[in-house]
């Protein structure tokens, strides 16, 4: 899991794997790139203000992508899936 300080001296998690599913299945190395999907979620809970502004941004605003879902199923959550 890779970290980084913010200014408040707090470790943000950059990103995170878990080993859960079909990633450690070696029967699925051999899966084609359009038949995958990614899938991060950004938990904002700490951060409501910059949650709203992506929210506004990203959710509801003329730069609106279809990719990112929000609140869904967890509060102040943002999640890309591609």
């Amino acid at each position: 899991m890779q970290r980084t300080k913010e200014a408040s001296g707090k470790g943000a998690v950059l990103s995170g794997m878990e080993p859960t599913g079909h990633y450690c299945n070696p029967s699925y190395k051999y899966k084609k790139p359009e038949n995958m999907t990614a899938i991060f979620t950004i938990n904002f809970s700490q951060r409501t203000d910059l949650y709203n502004a992506f929210n506004k941004k990203y959710g509801e605003g003329i730069d609106k992508d279809t990719r990112w879902t929000f609140a869904d199923p967890k509060p102040h959550h943002a999640t890309l899936r591609f």
